[in-house]
């Protein structure tokens, strides 16, 4: 038995209590700075709206020391640790302090998610996050030693890869030395203007109408691998395109992040936005790779710097000024063998699959799977177990229909019932929702289409608000909490939970299902309706019996569905929920430790994890 599991036996081994940040160390609003006040021979750092960049220094301090920040507005979401005296402004919270919760154990709890904080962002006008989002979070809170020995753990987790991170950095510096001492050449070689060996062009200066599949398109996010975007438009959409992308070009952010550059290296077609620009260079007078590393090194970021413009917002350059940047240009076989050896030196540098990159990748993602490992406690719920029992005596004496279920769970283990039985079914969205609605990039009440319902969840990437639109007219659109939302037509058979009480309303072509029953779970109902059992048996097994490229509301309410007891069910659901949370830890970024990791993981579940819950 090792020392955490030895700590958790003595000190709680019933359970360990859970409380929301609002009810232990509270949340603090940071206070706004001038530019004005900013001093840079202040002695305390300003944190505004990043974890990672100062906003500068200031005479005072307002937030003390072993303080955990979290960001509001600008790097939404990202969560810090201060170990010294600082000035909080208002671009992030910072938290307080208790004696029962060590300082770095709450950083711990709250560093792994970022991505969540982020996900409750308020958008139109300057996105941010309210107080309440922080305040209502909850962490478990385990008796201090047991808290320190995690912390300790933790500690030398990123010990580690703080060590390889400053090797890596060093390497990287030196890799722009020689890059850039490679790419300096004396006044005999030939000064040339971009525009003068190759073409410039830009895309789309209007958002696309996207589709679940077809010509993939980008922009500046997918800058570091052009292939990986999640966004397609139509083929017709794409044959409007001028100029089309092909092998050779290289594609260049223009607005927002400026100067960076990937080569275009497949016969694929790409789509792409206006911040991004497309450079076709002329091969009998430039290597595109070399003018890649040529635009990217301190030569070029001192060209484009000349004529970013700096007061735009975002700030950009113009498609016609990147034309005029200017460059000394060798012979194409002075090219080429600094191509060679700047190619060998970058895949050191930063290719994830060898070397440092990998080895710093692995350790993060085995920090991750730790540290959620670690901080994951059951949760005492007394009160539910109480109102559970009651509903279940209530519905017994009072509806025959919930007792006939009972009497077949008893005896098989599950009742199997039509969806309909227990659910609404509908399309929800008719002809009035297009009639009425005013789609828009910007907003902060939602339409949901099929495109959002993805593998049990809303995939909110790619939302259309409709804020400006005659909501008189669609009330039967609204969606509640815990709804589940079924795709009909297109990609068949994808469902997603509402599980938020955001503004959604529902298009067309999504049925909605409204479970109406207490004694089913929704999630349950989203786990079971993913299984490659619901998916042969009742979809597949419809749609090869016709050719229809949709499934009717009277089918869907005749689906099939085994239903164990509640308590049952949540004991399902539970497992899933963390069986999927740590299979996706495991799997992404780490295929040659899947085997290592697995082994851990069913280790630590064992004996990390199996703690009773506390007794009444």
């Amino acid at each position: 038995m090792n020392k955490l599991e030895s700590l958790i036996k003595e000190l709680c081994p019933n359970g360990v209590e859970y409380k929301k940040i609002r009810d232990t160390v509270g949340v603090n609003r940071g206070r706004r700075l001038t530019k004005s006040q900013l001093n840079d021979n202040g002695l305390y750092e300003v944190y505004h709206g990043s974890k990672d960049t100062i906003l500068g220094k200031y005479d005072n301090f307002n937030a003390p020391k072993n303080t955990t920040i979290v960001v509001n507005t600008g790097g939404i979401g990202g969560v810090k640790f201060i170990n010294k005296e600082f000035w909080c402004s208002d671009g992030s919270f910072w938290l307080g302090h208790v004696d029962y919760i060590n300082d770095k154990y709450l950083y711990y709890c709250l560093s792994g998610y970022e991505n969540y904080f982020l996900s409750k962002k308020r958008v139109g006008g300057v996105p941010t996050i309210d107080k309440c989002v922080v305040e209502d979070f909850e962490i478990p809170v385990p008796p201090i030693p047991i808290q320190e020995e995690i912390v300790r753990i933790l500690d030398n987790f990123t010990e580690l890869t703080t060590e390889l991170t400053t090797e890596l950095k060093m390497r990287r510096q030196q890799y722009e030395y020689y890059r850039d001492k490679l790419l300096t050449f004396d006044n005999d070689v030939k000064l040339v203007k971009l525009k003068d060996m190759a073409e410039v062009y830009d895309g789309t200066h209007s958002t696309p109408k996207y589709v679940s599949k077809g010509i993939k398109f980008i922009s500046v996010e997918n800058i570091k691998d052009i292939y990986s975007t999640n966004k397609y438009i139509t083929s017709s959409d794409y044959e409007k395109y001028k100029i089309k992308p092909q092998i050779n070009d290289i594609f260049m952010t223009r607005i927002g992040s400026i100067g960076d550059c990937t080569v275009v290296n497949r016969e694929e077609p790409l789509a792409y936005y206006v911040s991004l620009a497309l450079i076709r260079p002329n091969q009998k007078k430039v290597n595109s790779t070399f003018l890649k590393y040529l635009i990217e090194s301190s030569t070029g970021k001192k060209e484009l710097n000349k004529r970013i413009l700096f007061n735009a917002v975002p700030i950009k350059i113009n498609k016609n000024d990147i034309g005029e940047l200017e460059f000394n240009i060798p012979s194409l076989e002075v090219q080429q063998r600094i191509v060679n050896v700047l190619d060998n030196f970058d895949v050191v540098c930063n290719d994830l699959g060898i070397g440092l990159p990998a080895e710093i990748e692995a350790r993060q993602k085995q920090y991750e799977y730790y540290r959620d490992l670690l901080l994951t406690f059951p949760q005492p719920d007394l009160q539910s177990l109480t109102n559970e029992r009651t509903n279940e005596r209530t519905n017994e004496r009072t509806n025959d229909k919930i007792s006939i279920v009972k009497l077949f769970q008893y005896v098989y283990g599950y009742y199997k019932s039509s969806l309909a039985d227990f659910c609404n079914v509908t399309k929800l969205a008719g002809f009035e929702f297009t009639k009425y609605v005013k789609y828009s990039d910007f907003g902060k009440i939602i339409a949901l289409r099929g495109l959002n319902v993805k593998n049990g969840i809303l995939d909110l990437n790619d939302v259309k608000y409709i804020d400006g639109s005659d909501f008189s007219k669609l009330n039967r659109s609204k969606l509640k909490i815990n709804d589940i939302l079924f795709t009909y037509v297109g990609t068949i058979g994808q469902v997603a939970l509402v599980d938020k009480n955001d503004k959604y309303y529902l298009a067309p072509n999504v049925a909605l299902i409204r479970n109406n029953s207490n004694n089913i779970l929704s999630k349950y109902l989203i786990y079971y309706m993913q299984t490659n059992q619901f998916l042969n048996s009742q979809i597949y097994r419809l749609m090869s019996k016709s050719s229809m490229e949709n499934l009717t509301m009277e089918k869907i309410r005749l689906f099939k569905i085994p239903i164990p007891p509640l308590k049952e069910q949540k004991r399902i659901v539970s497992i899933l929920d963390n069986f999927e949370k740590i299979c996706n830890d495991l799997t992404d970024g780490l295929p040659k430790l899947i085997d290592l990791s697995q082994k851990q993981y069913e280790y630590y579940r064992d004996k990390l994890l199996s703690f009773k819950k506390l007794n009444s």
